[in-house]
C-alpha cells in the first residue's frame, strides 16, 4: 500500500481516517452484513449481476481483454467483489482509500489470479488517477463523502474513450 497522504492532513480527513480504521478493526464488512444479511446478500447479488451483464453486453470479448480498473474509496475492494466471477485476460486494479486498515482487508481476500492489485492511501477528493488510463472506474456507496464535481471531473479525465463508470450512490442527499 502506497501512502499518498501528506503528514499534515486536515482535521476532518484525520477524523474520517480514524473512523474507517476503527470500522475495519470492528469487522468490516461483517458488521454491516449482520444488520440484515438477507438484504445485504440480495443487494450484492443484484449489483454483481448488473455489473457483469453490462460488461458482457458492452465488451463481448471481455475474456480476451487486458483492462485497468480504478476504484475511489475502495474500502475492502468492492470492485473485486463485483467482478471476481467475470474473466479477463489480465486486470490492473488501483484502489484508493483513506483507511490503511480497510485496504489491508483487500490483501486478505481471495483475488482472481489474473488481477494485479495496487492500493494507495489518499482522499477520494484527490485525483491520483492518470488521464485516459482506466477502462472501468468504480464508486460504490461513497460519493456522498466527497466533492461530487471534483470526483466527476476526475472520472471523466481518467476514463479511456468508451470506458465504464460504475456508480452506486444510496444516499438520498445526493
Amino acid at each position: 500500500i502506497v501512502d499518498l497522504m501528506p503528514k499534515n492532513i486536515e482535521r476532518s480527513l484525520l477524523l474520517e481516517e480514524q473512523y474507517w480504521n476503527h470500522t475495519a478493526e470492528q469487522g468490516w464488512p461483517e458488521n454491516i452484513e449482520r444488520l440484515n444479511p438477507h438484504m445485504d446478500r440480495k443487494m450484492f447479488a443484484d449489483y454483481q449481476k448488473i455489473c457483469s451483464e453490462f460488461i458482457r453486453k458492452e465488451w463481448p470479448d471481455h475474456h480476451e481483454r487486458n483492462i485497468s480498473i480504478g476504484e475511489i474509496a475502495c474500502g475492502n475492494g468492492s470492485a473485486i467483489s463485483y467482478l471476481e466471477n467475470l474473466r479477463f485476460q489480465h486486470v490492473d486494479y488501483l484502489g484508493t482509500d483513506i483507511s490503511m486498515d480497510l485496504m489491508r482487508l483487500v490483501r486478505k481476500r481471495p483475488v482472481p489470479a489474473d488481477w494485479n492489485i495496487l492500493l494507495a492511501k489518499t482522499s477520494g477528493d484527490n485525483c491520483v488517477f492518470r488521464e485516459r488510463y482506466f477502462d472501468i472506474i468504480f464508486s460504490i456507496s461513497v460519493l456522498h463523502h466527497f466533492d461530487i464535481d471534483r470526483i466527476l471531473e476526475c472520472v471523466s479525465k481518467s476514463l479511456k474513450t468508451g470506458g465504464i463508470f460504475f456508480l452506486n450512490e444510496p444516499s438520498q442527499r445526493n
